[in-house]
Order: structure tokens, then C-alpha cells, then sequence
């Protein structure tokens, strides 16, 4: 903390329409572009020179000057998202709100009254919210996230991992979007306890159906190391630093482009692939089929309800011209289709037998599917290494 930095200067700052905002960019893994940005408030001095948050917010914190700074300065958030919304294509811009803005019905109107009125797309717009600033008991908090993301507006938890029940409050509240710590990702390659949390935390994001940003992306290799995991975004220095709005639009639009490729979404359906697999075994042979309900054993037959047939319905832009790609479909249809025979016939107390019959059939479909997936993967890594690029 700055022991020069007055509250009676932060309060002239906030008058004196001195604080602004910088937007730093986030890239996306799939396309290796810029995908998005957050909005981070900086203080123009007089002398011409930028404090960062870090410099002067904590400052403010302690003198309860945050609402008074989120008040003001909201006018002109407004007006820099909208401009880039207007000027870049595709780009959702982030920011961060304290819990007691969150309960500030005053605030939350203004942003709830800017979308109604059109002044921002919801669309394109996402609330971090570190789990540190929650109250333990903030009611009016969670009705006002839920009056917010009912429009569109979509929620991340910043600073993922750093809180004691990270768990229990993505559980409670609607995030779409677990941002990683940046302590953590920047110790990634030095440290297997950082290496577990960061990996872990990718494949829980990824089972929860959430996205997944990394902060404090500083070099190559951690990007490297990400994208791997099929992390879905990524944030740092290595990329870009904070920029004035002007230049991040310029930046956004410039065509920039790094390292895109699907793999580590394709590694994460291959591990679906098994675990499903594992679960109908588990089902017909564990004694448990007879407490599934009808809804479960639809799901099975349903081959377009599961992960991997959201995936391959959705035509990933990035794969859907590789022909391994487009093989998948069927030999997935086929494995639901025997699955949902297999399950039905144990619900149904036929042999022994007839069972094992249909499990070795849906061994082999499921080895097939497998094989098709390894097929694809071993595509796209050549891909990658003839420095080919996924759009």
C-alpha cells in the first residue's frame, strides 16, 4: 500500500474526474484472438502520471470509498464498453464490482436501466466478483446477480482458489466463468501443487460447463501449458498489458493472432467418452440400474444430449473441416444406441448372458469411438506442428 496516497486526494480524484479506465485483453485459446477485455480503473495524476489500482484502491477500501468511486466513475464505463462494443466485433468486456455495489440498489438500477435502454448489450458485458468481497450472508447480494444475469449479463469468479469455499459459492450463484488466480498460474511450472490446482480447476470448470480464464499468463510456455489443458481464455503480460481505451480497440482490431488450436477441448471430450462409458458399465453390472428413473435411461438413448453430441452437434468451427472430425458422429450414435440396449436389457432381468453379449458389442463401439477420437487428436497436433492455425 501506498503510505503516501491520501483519502482526501482519492476523493479529489473521483471529482475531478480523474480516474479512468484501461482495458486489458484477453485472448482465446480456440481462435488465438483477442476474445474479450477487462476494465481496470487507473488514476490520471496531475504530473500526467497512471497509478494503478494496486497503488491507491486499497486506500480507498479502508476509508469506504469504493461505492462513492463506482458511482461516479459508472457513467464513463458505460460509454467506453459501448464505444468498443460499437468498433470491435464479438469482444465482452469485464468488470469489477464489491459485493456492496452488488447490494447498492442504486447501482445495480443504473446497470439493470442501461440494458433495458439499450445503452449495453448484456451479451457482451461479465461482472467479475472475487469470493473475497462476499458477505457471509447477502441476500439482497444474490437477488440482485440473479435480477442481472436474468438479462444476459454473465458472472465470473475472480481470483479462483484463493477463498475458503470457492466450491460452495460457484454452487450458490449463477457463474459462467472461473477465473484462475494469477499467483497460481505464474508458479505453474515451478510448483506441482500450482500445476494440480490449475488443472484441476480446468477439468471441474469444464464438467460444471463453465469457462475458464487464466490469469497471469507471463510467458509462452504457460500459454503452452494451458491451452493444452483446454483452458478457454487467457490474460497476462505475455499478451498485452493494460491498455487506454483507444489503443485496446486498436489492438483488438489489429488482427493479432497466437497460438490457436482446439486440442485440450478435444482431450477433455475423450475423457467424458471414458467416464460415460465406465458409468453404463457401472450401471449394468454394479446392481445400481434398477434405481435409474426413466429420464436417465432416455439421456442414454439421446446421443445428442450427452457432451461429446453437443460438441460434435455444434460443428466446432475449428474442426469441422477435418474429415476425422465429421467420422465421429456415427460410430457415436451407434454407442448410445447400444448403451440405452444394454441398460434396458439389465432393467428388463435378462440372463447373464445376453448381457455380456451386449457389453462386449458396446466395448467395441466404444473402442472404435475412441479410436476415432485418437485419429482427430493425432490431426490436430499435426496441425500445430506444421504451425498450421484453427479459425
Amino acid at each position: 500500500m501506498n503510505n503516501s496516497i491520501q483519502p482526501a486526494a482519492i476523493r479529489h480524484a473521483i471529482t475531478s474526474g480523474a480516474l479512468e479506465f484501461w482495458i486489458q485483453p484477453k485472448v482465446s485459446f480456440l481462435t488465438g484472438k483477442v476474445s474479450g477485455g477487462e476494465a481496470l480503473i487507473r488514476w490520471r495524476r496531475e504530473s500526467g502520471g497512471i497509478l494503478p489500482a494496486g497503488a491507491w484502491l486499497p486506500v480507498a477500501k479502508e476509508h469506504g470509498l469504493m461505492q462513492e468511486i463506482a458511482t461516479a466513475t459508472f457513467p464513463l464505463l458505460c460509454a467506453d464498453i459501448r464505444q468498443i462494443c460499437e468498433q470491435t466485433d464479438d469482444i465482452k468486456v469485464a468488470f469489477n464490482m464489491e459485493a456492496g455495489d452488488l447490494e447498492n440498489t442504486d447501482i445495480v438500477g443504473r446497470l439493470l436501466e442501461a440494458v433495458e435502454n439499450g445503452v449495453l448489450d448484456p451479451s457482451r458485458i461479465q461482472i467479475e466478483l472475487t469470493e473475497a468481497s462476499l458477505p457471509r450472508d447477502g441476500h439482497a447480494m444474490e437477488d440482485n446477480i440473479k435480477r442481472l444475469t436474468a438479462t444476459g449479463i454473465s458472472l465470473a469468479m475472480d481470483d479462483f482458489g484463493t477463498g475458503f469455499s470457492s466450491l460452495d459459492t460457484l454452487r450458490k450463484l449463477p457463474f459462467s466463468t472461473v477465473k484462475i488466480d494469477q499467483g497460481v498460474v505464474m508458479t505453474l511450472q515451478e510448483s506441482t501443487k500450482s500445476s494440480a490446482i490449475v488443472l484441476s480447476s480446468i477439468r471441474m470448470a469444464y464438467e460444471m460447463g463453465l469457462t475458464v480464464v487464466a490469469e497471469g499468463v507471463e510467458s509462452e510456455e504457460i500459454y503452452d501449458v494451458l491451452q493444452q489443458a483446454g483452458c478457454s481464455e487467457a490474460q497476462g503480460y505475455w499478451l498485452s498489458k493494460a491498455l487506454p481505451l483507444h489503443k485496446f480497440i486498436r489492438f483488438a482490431n489489429s488482427g493479432k493472432q497466437w497460438q490457436a488450436t482446439p486440442i485440450g477441448q478435444l482431450r477433455h471430450v475423450e475423457i467424458d467418452h471414458l467416464l460415460w462409458c465406465k458409468n453404463i458399465l457401472a450401471t449394468v453390472f454394479g446392481d445400481s440400474s434398477g434405481g435409474m428413473n426413466a429420464d436417465s435411461v432416455h439421456a442414454i438413448s439421446d446421443h445428442k444430449a450427452c457432451s461429446m453430441g453437443q460438441w460434435l452437434d455444434g460443428k466446432d468451427a475449428s474442426l469441422v473441416n477435418i474429415e476425422e472430425f465429421r467420422n465421429l458422429a456415427q460410430p457415436h450414435a451407434d454407442l448410445h444406441q447400444v448403451g440405452h440396449k444394454l441398460v434396458m436389457a439389465a432393467r428388463q432381468g435378462q440372463s447373464m448372458e445376453e448381457l455380456k453379449k451386449l457389453a462386449v458389442e458396446f466395448n467395441r463401439g466404444a473402442e472404435a469411438l475412441m479410436h476415432g477420437l485418437q485419429a482427430l487428436e493425432i490431426q490436430v497436433l499435426m496441425a500445430g506442428i506444421n504451425d498450421s492455425v484453427f479459425t
